[in-house]
This record gives C-alpha cells, sequence and structure tokens, in this order.
C-alpha cells in the first residue's frame, strides 16, 4: 500500500495547486488561477472517492500558510461535522491581512447563506 494510499502525495499535489493559484491570483492571471484552483478541486474530489476527504483535509488546517488553511477550511465546509474549518476560517477573517483574510469571509458568508 502505497503511503496511506497516496495521502501524502495528494496533500502535497493540493498544497501547490493551492499556492500556484494566488501566485496567479497576485499576478492577475485568473485563467491560470482558475486552473489551478479546478486541479485543487480535483485532488479533494480523488480523496472524497477514497472516503477519506475530512482526514485528508484536517492536517492542511494547521498549515503554516494562511492560504492552504483557508483552502483546506473551505473545502471542509461542504463535509460536516466541519465546526473546525469554521473556527480557522474566523480566524484568517480578522487576522489575515489582504486577500486570504477576504476570500475567508466569503466562504463564511457562502456557507452561511446555503442556510436561508
Amino acid at each position: 500500500m502505497m503511503d496511506e494510499d497516496g495521502v501524502s502525495a495528494d496533500r502535497a499535489t493540493f498544497v501547490t495547486h493551492v499556492q500556484n493559484y494566488w501566485t496567479a491570483i497576485s499576478l492577475g492571471d485568473s485563467k491560470r488561477a482558475n486552473k489551478q484552483s479546478a486541479l485543487a478541486d480535483a485532488v479533494v474530489h480523488r480523496r472524497q472517492e477514497f472516503g477519506k476527504v475530512v482526514e485528508f483535509l484536517l492536517p492542511l488546517l494547521k498549515h503554516e500558510s494562511a492560504a492552504i488553511q483557508c483552502a483546506a477550511a473551505t473545502a471542509l465546509l461542504k463535509y460536516p461535522p466541519n465546526e473546525k474549518a469554521i473556527q480557522v476560517l474566523q480566524r484568517l477573517q480578522t487576522a489575515s491581512v489582504g486577500l486570504v483574510g477576504s476570500a475567508a469571509e466569503v466562504a463564511l458568508i457562502s456557507y452561511l447563506r446555503s442556510f436561508k
């Protein structure tokens, strides 16, 4: 069995795509950003097929990068219980300056609107 079914490799791939997304955003390259976002989503979807998406994303909530935390927490909102994801996004929206804080805020607003 390869490294817990490739979990570490998939986490590294997810991190790379999220980092590439934010690089593209900072360069104003929306086409590249959208592609990187779709590739990161595909990694999450692959983990979902294994039935272990929550276990895959939870460690990324403690990643050193706020951008990675935000991406992982945003993805986790789709998989209850998601209290940890909500807590991370709440922290990031107030503690992070710039686009990551804004992204966390938008993710929370979208999530909360889904209940109305």
